[in-house]
């Protein structure tokens, strides 16, 4: 069986020994057991590579030492999902309808409907392709095989400035003192002068669980994106960010807003996805089969169901924030120099 990816050599030279390696986290552990129990475990969402002697010296996805069973299990997980799924929406429907009417049945088949749509058409599309699956392994093989660079850079960054914003927030005397001492306010903005306030606002965040979740979803977006898009994603995270706010704080003088003000760095994470969507979309034969699919879901989710759950305004802020994105990835190249090629290899997967 054959998939149209990378080449064995893209992958990081080993000792020949029995190694599973984890990269995202730097662990290795050494023994055949380890390999054999990875292997049995299987699953194209648990990025790990590994080396045993059918490997040629080299860490590999697993489903390139054991296609045809890993990929048997992954077909198979993929349709107990599709079952699954449709019992736990009609639960949740009905919860959300007991308990908020009309409008909690309407999020729920809009959210749920919208998921069980792309697993299914994920799972269509590999039960007709599976080396597609092999594919989209080996993909994130080689993005977590690059190291954490990028997502650690994130991770860092959300760290300090959320160490910042709390004790900075303390010495003040509350949390409301240093988003008003910092934050993107619309009614102190435009005769205060302080347009700085774009590039600090992002930072900070309104509350513990906001700051989680753009730390969680930044740092997973970005094991992936860094290593296709390099120093390009710095830089469109950085100035997606403060140009999707001023994009808002123009709205908030032309048209009522719900909220007097806006902060988070979801902004600069929807650039990232709208570069990121430009890039595969560019050079569709530089990633797996359809993987198209996969970014126009997670660019979807970001602007129409998370905003639905929050506001106007932030629906805004992740829209003009994905359209910057666009429109960097059409005016660069939006790929690494280490990711960029003409055309992608054709492998074995045996």
């Amino acid at each position: 069986m054959e998939a149209r990816w990378r080449a064995r050599s893209e992958f990081p030279e080993s000792d020949g020994e029995w190694v599973v390696w984890y990269p995202t986290f730097g662990i290795r552990r050494r023994g055949e057991d380890a390999v054999r129990k990875q292997l049995r475990a299987g699953g194209p969402i648990n990025p790990v590579l590994v080396c045993s002697p059918e490997s040629g010296g080299r860490l590999l996805p697993p489903v390139l030492l054991e296609p045809e069973r890993l990929l048997t299990l992954a077909s198979a997980n993929l349709r107990q999902t599709c079952r699954i799924l449709p019992v736990g929406m009609l639960v949740v429907v009905a919860i959300l309808y007991a308990a908020a009417g009309l409008e909690g049945l309407a999020v729920s088949l809009g959210v749920f409907g919208f998921c069980l749509l792309f697993i299914a058409l994920e799972a269509r599309l590999h039960e007709r392709d599976r080396s597609s699956i092999s594919e989209r392994w080996m993909f994130y093989g080689w993005c977590f095989a690059q190291g954490p660079a990028y997502p650690l850079g994130f991770l860092t960054l959300m760290l300090a400035a959320g160490l910042f914003q709390f004790l900075t927030g303390e010495m003040l005397g509350s949390q409301e003192a240093i988003r008003r001492a910092l934050g993107l306010i619309y009614e102190d903005l435009p005769g205060s002068g302080e347009w700085w306030r774009l590039l600090t606002a992002p930072y900070l965040h309104l509350s513990l669980e906001h700051w989680i979740l753009n730390t969680l979803l930044g740092a997973g977006l970005l094991s992936v994106y860094g290593p296709v898009m390099g120093w390009r994603c710095v830089m469109v995270f950085l100035l997606s960010a403060p140009l999707a706010f001023a994009v808002v704080l123009g709205v908030a003088w032309t048209v009522p807003v719900d909220s007097f003000g806006i902060l988070g760095v979801s902004g600069g994470i929807a650039g990232l996805v709208g570069c990121f969507l430009v890039a595969n979309l560019s050079r569709p034969s530089s990633f797996p089969r359809q993987y198209h699919n996969v970014t126009i879901f997670v660019a979807a989710t970001m602007l129409i169901i998370v905003p639905y759950f929050l506001s106007f305004t932030t629906f805004v802020a992740h829209l003009a924030g994905f359209v910057i994105g666009v429109i960097f990835g059409l005016l660069i190249d939006p790929f690494s120099p280490r990711f960029h090629r003409g055309e992608a290899a054709t492998i074995g997967a045996k």
